[in-house]
């Protein structure tokens, strides 16, 4: 009787172990997932931060701001949900702050071009950077879709001037610097950009104007060989030529 009864504890001490054992297991594993839910959502909050701070050296529009201010929110809200213990006070406050603060100027005109190559492509990267980063957030159904929109269409801009004024502006250094053939390259790219956008923009047409009699310059410094002077004649150009391209695209 009495083995009975030992064998019968034994049992029920080893159940009521493993199921605090499983207990304990099914505790941190949910403790693992929630740290490792809060921890994706905390890196979306950095990524979003580093956006900003990437666009202070940028002419923001107010809904770029905006736009990144709101998805920080959603993403501190989101950690507080999963974790109440989380503490996302400083951030919420610092967010909030940075929404009152004053607007720096903003437009196409705000934009400061570099006049060396090395900085314009570290621009040219800035923005690309933040504009593919605010087309990846039309996708959140919870942001504000027509402010995300309009953010993204003003950054989409700012890269064209960056990409066309500022080849044209390395165009015309490299002309004064007697560097006819990386001219042409530097207006090429601009032109072949500028066709990729909508012809009839005004802002197209204007810039298409610019490269234009830019090349006509080029024409004039351009060393005349048999086979370039048969070309001018016929008003032929097997590389790029705006006077007679841009035509065609209208």
């Amino acid at each position: 009787m009495n083995t009975t009864i030992i064998v019968i504890l034994i049992i029920v001490l080893a159940i009521g172990g493993l199921a605090v054992a499983n207990w304990v297991a099914a505790r941190e594993r949910a403790e693992a997932e929630r740290r490792h839910r809060v921890a994706m959502h905390r890196g979306a909050v950095r990524e979003a931060q580093e956006m900003l701070d990437l666009g202070n050296l940028l002419p923001l529009d107010i809904n770029v701001r905006d736009v990144l201010l709101d998805y920080i929110s959603l993403h501190l809200q989101a950690m507080k949900q999963i974790d109440p213990r989380v503490d996302i006070a400083a951030t919420m406050q610092w967010a909030e702050e940075t929404r009152r603060q004053p607007q720096h100027a903003s437009g196409d005109s705000a934009l400061k071009l570099p006049a060396q190559s090395e900085e314009l492509t570290a621009l040219r990267s800035q923005l690309h950077r933040l504009t593919e980063y605010v087309a990846k957030l039309r996708r959140e159904p919870r942001l504000d879709g027509p402010k995300v929109l309009q953010a993204f269409k003003y950054l989409a801009r700012l890269r064209l001037r960056c990409d066309v004024e500022g080849h044209i502006k390395l165009g015309q250094l490299a002309m004064l610097q007697q560097k006819v053939p990386l001219a042409r390259q530097y207006y090429k790219y601009a032109y072949e950009r500028l066709v990729k956008e909508n012809i009839s923009d005004s802002y197209v047409q204007e810039q298409l104007s610019v490269l234009e009699e830019a090349m006509k310059e080029v024409r004039l410094l351009e060393p005349k060989t048999e086979e370039g002077e048969q070309a001018a004649d016929t008003g032929a150009d097997d590389d790029f030529d705006p006077t007679f391209q841009i035509k065609k695209k209208w």
